[in-house]
């Protein structure tokens, strides 16, 4: 008889791997299909949940075109279905916020972090085709924008993101999975890497002189990049350890004593006894931007405080 019970299906679009710990916990549905933007997020959720049978991993093109059509077939399927949408991100992923914003698809909106990290501006960008077509809709009540830090100490580039949605989209509780296998006797240090803020030449000096203090002092070196090709450090370290760039930090199986990175999200996942380091103060680059991912960071809920050094040789203080 349990074999014509009728499977409870639900759709979850993820704009970051920040929410993948959310939707594996959720019991809600018997069968999950995530839905990803982009090549680098597809290869990140699959490496991430490539065990559990039961979630199905769905990439959209990052084809405007192809995106609109793949976007059209969902929202129907949805429509026709009833079944849950739940979605997840932070910056617009455009297309898709044009369709629930204007036809008021009926779903929930869990957000994971807020933008206060970058600077927002006073207006849309002019001149820019999504500012136009905000226009065109009359949607500048939903929308606004921000100026986030390029690589590399490249400047800035607007991104959009949506304040505000319709009536018919009511905003779910963010709920927080952290990991709970740390063991202060293992000497696994972590450095989670990315070409962020700051020159890439400073920051990979920074981290060289980091891991020299760390495997001097008996630690094993691991070593994370972003899953972005164009936002990766491309860090090379002797006697380190390089993981899956794409796998998410919360989802690597070894256990770590030290987690060091910059302005990571990740550094706000640690379980409770880990050592958590940051060198945003210690970046080359603008004072505002590092103050904001600072306020950001120390915004996020963690179990423990994120120690940020003034200077490398503070590291033999702290290991």
């Amino acid at each position: 008889m349990s074999k014509n019970i009728k499977k409870r299906r639900g759709f979850f679009f993820v704009g970051s791997t920040l929410p993948l710990k959310h939707i594996e916990a959720d019991n809600q549905y018997d069968i999950k299909y995530v839905f990803t933007v982009g090549k680098t997020l597809k290869l990140s959720v699959r490496e991430a949940l490539r065990n559990k049978s039961t979630i199905k991993v769905i990439p959209i093109s990052l084809n405007i075109f192809i995106q609109t059509l793949q976007l059209t077939l969902l929202f129907l399927f949805k429509r026709l279905s009833g079944i849950n949408l739940t979605f997840f991100h932070e910056i617009s992923i455009f297309i898709f916020d044009l369709f629930v914003i204007i036809f008021n698809i009926k779903s929930t909106y869990i957000p994971q972090v807020t933008l206060n990290s970058f600077k927002k501006t006073k207006d849309l960008p002019k001149g820019n085709l999504k500012t136009i077509i905000i226009n065109c809709f009359n949607l500048n009540k939903y929308f606004c924008s921000w100026q986030m830090p390029k690589g590399d100490n490249g400047g800035y580039s607007d991104v959009f993101a949506v304040h505000k949605y319709p009536s018919n989209i009511k905003k779910g509780k963010k709920k927080t999975y952290i990991n709970k296998f740390s063991s202060p006797k293992n000497m696994n240090c972590l450095l989670i890497v990315a070409n962020d803020i700051g020159s890439m030449e400073h920051t990979k000096k920074i981290y060289r002189s980091i891991s020299d203090h760390l495997i001097q002092s008996g630690h094993k070196l691991f070593i994370k990049d972003h899953p972005r090709q164009s936002a990766r450090l491309s860090l090379s370290i002797k006697d380190s350890t390089s993981l899956s760039p794409y796998m998410p930090y919360e989802f690597i199986p070894e256990d770590f004593c030290i987690l060091i990175g910059c302005a990571s999200t990740a550094l706000c996942n640690a379980p409770s006894n880990t050592k958590i380091i940051s060198i945003l103060n210690l970046m080359d680059c603008n004072r505002e931007d590092i103050n904001l991912r600072k306020k950001h960071l120390e915004s996020l809920n963690s179990l423990n405080p994120i120690v940020f050094i003034d200077h490398v040789d503070e590291i033999k203080q702290i290991i």
